[in-house]
């Protein structure tokens, strides 16, 4: 009787697997969280390092959110990681930020953040200040959805394959609208081209696009 009492109060081996694998799981979804915040945290201090003293951000968080993320897409095209770029790239840069300017207003944006003593080159703070100012105005250059990108490309890639040779889209680039020119329009398909097989991934490219887009650096 005591036995039999005894085993009736012991737990079925199930329900102990069951609550084991709960358990797990539970564990599994902190951990999940924890990377999430080790890698935001991460490209927070890679950028705030690459930015140094040359910019302080806003203390407004929204103002600061879209500074960040300005400042991102500049450290991209940045290679030569002195918070520099060639005043050349200025188009390619701001029509990454997803926004549309006409070519004539790429010029109007070269005149407010090409540097006056060396010309030819723009500085981050220029860039970040001036294109920060142009997004939260939210009255110029509209922004175009990812949709909007992926059907620009699903008109070029009419048998479905995902990928695009560089050369038909440059040609669509530079007479789609108001024409970029071909130097802007080549440096657009250089930064968006698979370095191995020399081809446009483009789902892949729009993605990075919108992932620098909404990536937020708090």
């Amino acid at each position: 009787m005591d036995r039999g009492m005894e085993r009736g109060m012991e737990p079925p081996q199930d329900d102990l697997g069951d609550e084991e694998e709960g358990d797990f799981e539970g564990g599994e979804e902190v951990e999940e969280e924890d990377n999430y915040h080790t890698v935001k945290a991460a490209n927070a201090a890679d950028l705030l390092e690459y930015v140094g003293n040359a910019y302080t951000f806003s203390p407004d968080p929204f103002q600061a959110d879209i500074e960040r993320r300005v400042a991102l897409m500049f450290q991209i095209f940045d290679t030569s990681h002195q918070r520099l770029v060639d005043v050349r790239e200025v188009g390619t840069m701001v029509r990454s930020l997803d926004l549309c300017p006409t070519e004539a207003e790429v010029q109007e944006i070269i005149g407010h953040v090409e540097e006056s003593t060396t010309k030819g080159v723009v500085k981050l703070e220029s860039f970040v200040k001036h294109i920060s100012f142009v997004i939260m105005e939210g009255t110029k250059y509209r922004q175009r959805t990812k949709e909007e990108m992926m059907r620009f490309f699903y008109k070029l890639d009419k048998e479905k394959k995902g990928v695009i040779d560089p050369a038909k889209i440059k040609a669509q680039i530079c007479k789609d609208g108001e024409p970029f020119t071909f130097e802007e329009a080549d440096e657009m398909v250089t930064f968006a081209m698979d370095k191995d097989d020399g081809l446009i991934h483009y789902e892949q490219y729009v993605d990075t696009i919108v992932a620098a887009l909404s990536i937020s650096i708090l």
